[in-house]
């Protein structure tokens, strides 16, 4: 039996994770030949894919927790595409990490 709370649980990911991606499937198939062809679906795969690595490789892993060490033209691409995901700047991001990390572990 699902509790009141696993089932708000499960309406808040649904609406947050599942009908955005809905949405995105249907807007895509909508204006596909119009607005949206496969140039923009490979430009959206790739830069999705570096994008992430900038965030999860760059911000997360070199700067916040300092997991390897790179030369200096790789480090200022890291950053970059990590910018790229609109989630802050890199000192801000990497101290709010620092600070979940205090508290989550």
């Amino acid at each position: 039996m699902i509790s009141m709370y696993g089932l708000s649980r499960i309406a808040t990911v649904l609406f947050l994770v599942v009908a955005p991606l809905v949405t995105l499937g249907t807007a895509i198939y909508m204006t596909w030949n119009w607005l949206v062809n496969w140039q923009d679906m490979v430009l959206l795969g790739i830069l999705y894919t570096l994008v992430s690595f900038g965030v999860t490789i760059g911000y997360h892993r070199y700067v916040t927790h300092g997991s390897f060490k790179t030369n200096r033209v790789i480090r200022y691409v890291l950053v970059i595409l990590g910018t790229m995901g609109w989630q802050g700047g890199v000192i801000s991001w990497a101290a709010n990490h620092r600070l979940h990390h205090a508290y989550s572990d």
